[in-house]
């Protein structure tokens, strides 16, 4: 099992308002995912901190039709790619320390864009802070 940050702009995605009314989201696959991996996302500008935590469940190629209602306007539907069902394991409390300051103070680099891979202080870090 491998350990995720992803990013996801709301510009691009609301995906609080799809998780409002889903408990799992088809994220579309530009990592490599594996089933059983977890992935911690994380919400851009304005809010810019971890949002959720979610277990890869599976693979597949068409998302439901409902969800390009949540796409922002650089997202166009057309060319069939894949996309990994992400299911909620967890809503991150915002009493939780995980802004992208926290974060830099416990070994994020940079801006949190894409995805990364995370493991050891960060990993324990997160998994603190969420309980």
């Amino acid at each position: 099992m491998t350990y995720w940050i992803k990013s996801n702009n709301v510009k691009d995605f609301r995906l609080d308002d799809w998780m409002r009314n889903h408990n799992e989201v088809p994220w579309r696959r530009t990592n490599r995912f594996e089933v059983g991996d977890i992935v911690f996302m994380y919400t851009s500008s304005p809010v810019q901190r971890l949002t959720y935590v979610f277990r890869v469940e599976k693979l597949f190629i068409t998302p439901p039709k409902e969800l390009s209602l949540y796409w922002g306007v650089k997202r166009k539907p057309g060319k069939v790619v894949q996309h990994d069902l992400l299911k909620l394991v967890q809503r991150i409390s915002y009493d939780c320390k995980l802004s992208l300051y926290d974060l830099r103070q416990h070994g994020v680099n940079g801006n949190l864009q894409g995805g990364t891979r995370i493991s050891g202080k960060l990993l324990d870090y997160i998994q603190n802070e969420i309980g």
